[in-house]
């Protein structure tokens, strides 16, 4: 009788638990002025970085003059 002792799992194609994909949120995006911000929309996205790529292209904004801040 064989016995294995592993700490891996026998099966090489067992897969671990899916993940699911990061909840969308609501963001509000605001172009930057000098020293004051202007309200442009608000976008529900994933993250930060998603909300200011989806505002530049739905708003025709450059990205980089928008900032986007969580809704509470």
């Amino acid at each position: 009788m064989l016995k294995v002792l592993t700490l891996r799992p026998i099966l090489a194609g067992m897969s671990r638990k899916p993940q699911q994909p990061p909840k969308r949120t609501k963001w509000h995006v605001y172009y930057k002025f000098a020293a004051r911000r202007e309200w442009v929309g608000e976008i529900e996205a994933a993250d930060e970085r998603e909300a200011i790529q989806i505002a530049a292209k739905e708003f025709k904004q450059p990205a980089n003059k928008l900032v986007a801040v969580q809704r509470r």
